[in-house]
């Protein structure tokens, strides 16, 4: 992973789906999990569910049991803070699947093995569009934390 990730979501054309493979082309070897394939997941033996956003987005909406690993939080803590055991797997989201990405790859680098390390492909923009449980402290919820004004436009698009 070098470079800055490069993809304007106000450029005429720009959707969700183009920023899920240009994340997927900028993460090589990151492994990623559809929301559609988490959710039958969700309903067996689940994963644990790391959601690497910034509080007041993860306040806002996300999905259910999920916890919140703030950007940049180092590898040791994440693993240790989310009590995450040895064969455990992990699914981690954010808005689009950038910073979940990173941080997938980092617990990749770490050592974990890819066949336990998921990143939600889309995030938590994808789950909410297909309408897909989301709560928040009250309860259920529909409300999404846009991240910002340009990238919150890849939530109707």
């Amino acid at each position: 992973m070098s470079g800055a990730f490069a993809f304007d979501p106000t450029a005429r054309g720009a959707a969700l789906s183009f920023c899920e493979a240009a994340i997927a082309a900028f993460l090589p070897g990151v492994p990623e999990i559809t929301a559609e394939d988490l959710f039958v997941r969700l309903q067996g033996d689940p994963p644990i569910l790391l959601d690497v956003r910034m509080p007041e987005e993860h306040a806002m909406g996300r999905i259910p049991g999920a916890r919140l690993v703030p950007p940049g939080t180092p590898v040791p803590e994440v693993l240790t803070g989310a009590g995450i055991a040895e064969a455990t797997p992990i699914v981690l989201s954010c808005a689009v699947g950038l910073r979940s990405g990173r941080m997938a790859k980092a617990l990749l680098d770490h050592g974990l093995s890819p066949a336990r390390v998921l990143n939600l492909r889309g995030g938590i923009f994808r789950w909410a569009r297909l309408g897909l449980p989301m709560v928040d402290d009250r309860g259920p919820t529909h409300a999404v934390h846009p991240f910002d004004a340009r990238w919150g436009q890849l939530l109707s698009r």
